[in-house]
């Protein structure tokens, strides 16, 4: 895989001098880098949701890219640097769960163990700069991964909820939470589609065998009034629980904690 110059970066660093570091650092080692924010807003030590961030950035840049993600509650403790190929992309990331969604089958994992690609002093709080920029750097710049470490078998992966099909039934989780205050799930669009013979139906919010809310399955956002409550078919190709020009979180009174891992259900209209 020959490396394109682009290195993209996913924080949770907000608005501070720390992402500008990192591209001072990869600038000072491989100075045709092309560098793009991806989103330096990831709420603070969360893992999970720059996981999901990271699986939608896949296949959308040139083959050759490298990745960094730094959302690391672990730094400086015995927790792994590890850079991830892919047949196109390279990942560079904590050993946390960050990249989850791109380990799988066919994806070669080592972690960074030769301090030659780092930068010569390394913090015990910030290795976003010491060493996931300089080593995305060397990566752009023609590094072989194979010289950075060991290859590793056992990368950690956050647990990813089941989908479950009964009948005209589909169950899932609530995976993410946009922007917008849309709320995604796991469950593929396709499946939904299937179980109902088409994509006419309805969309439960479920929170202990409580229905909090409850939509019809549309094309789009536009295809409800205003305030609607609808079930609609997102981005990446998976429901989406959303309100028509509102945000269905601030509908819920919830924080976007609360919000994950809620039980979703799509079926008939009838009810079922």
């Amino acid at each position: 895989m020959i490396p394109s110059g682009i290195i993209t970066l996913t924080t949770d660093f907000g608005s501070g001098p720390f992402p500008g570091i990192m591209k001072g650092v990869i600038l000072g080692i491989c100075p045709h880098a092309r560098i793009v924010d991806i989103a330096h807003d990831v709420p603070a030590q969360d893992v999970w949701h720059a996981a999901v961030v990271v699986e939608q950035l896949v296949g959308y840049f040139p083959t050759g890219t490298v990745h960094v993600v730094v959302v690391d509650p672990g730094v400086g403790t015995k927790r792994r640097a590890i850079v991830v190929r892919t047949k196109r992309e390279w990942f560079v990331a904590p050993d946390n769960g960050v990249l989850t969604r791109v380990l799988g089958p066919g994806v070669e994992v080592r972690e960074v163990a030769e301090s030659r690609y780092c930068l010569e002093e390394i913090s015990n709080t910030f290795h976003g700069r010491d060493v996931f920029a300089p080593v995305a750097a060397h990566l752009a710049m023609g590094a072989d991964m194979r010289d950075m470490g060991p290859v590793v078998d056992d990368p950690f992966v956050l647990p990813w909820p089941e989908v479950k099909r009964q009948g005209q039934w589909v169950e899932g989780e609530v995976v993410r939470v946009d922007p917008f205050g849309n709320l995604g799930t796991n469950i593929p669009a396709e499946l939904v589609e299937k179980a109902l013979g088409q994509w006419e139906g309805h969309v439960e919010l479920v929170q202990e065998g409580r229905v909090l809310a409850r939509g019809r399955l549309v094309p789009s956002y536009g295809w409800a009034e205003p305030g609607e409550v609808v079930g609609v078919r997102d981005s990446m190709n998976r429901l989406e629980l959303a309100v028509n020009q509102g945000s269905m979180l601030r509908v819920l009174g919830l924080e976007r904690s609360q919000a994950r891992g809620l039980k979703v259900r799509a079926g008939p209209l009838e009810g079922g």
